[in-house]
């Protein structure tokens, strides 16, 4: 008696692993392009993480010391980001510029 043919096809399939599969997703995305503007824009001034190094001007606060205050959301930095602000050079970002920032800075607060 032979096998039938979907217990043959079962022994021959190849194993599935149970494993989960890294997936760059649209975040990784926002995530990697918001790093480039961080170490474009931002770390003439900022410690942006990531092992940038001190920020260089003394009064800018680091992007770590910013995403870990509790009080600090997606939407307030987005908000905060689409401002001028007195103490800094008059960079205004663009929206897509906003929402890949804020997915690298919150990225940080993941990371720890």
């Amino acid at each position: 008696m032979s096998p039938s043919p979907s217990a043959a096809n079962a022994a021959s399939a190849p194993e599935t692993s149970t494993q989960p599969v890294a997936v760059a997703t649209q975040d990784d995305a926002a995530v990697y392009r918001g790093s480039a503007v961080a170490k474009q824009v931002c770390a003439q001034c900022h410690d942006i993480g990531a092992g940038s190094g001190p920020a260089i001007y003394a009064g800018a606060p680091t992007f770590i010391s910013v995403i870990e205050k509790p009080e600090t959301t997606s939407e307030g930095l987005a908000q905060w980001l689409k401002s001028s602000h007195p103490s800094m050079p008059h960079y205004m970002f663009n929206d897509a510029e906003v929402v890949d920032l804020v997915a690298y800075m919150m990225s940080l607060r993941k990371a720890k």
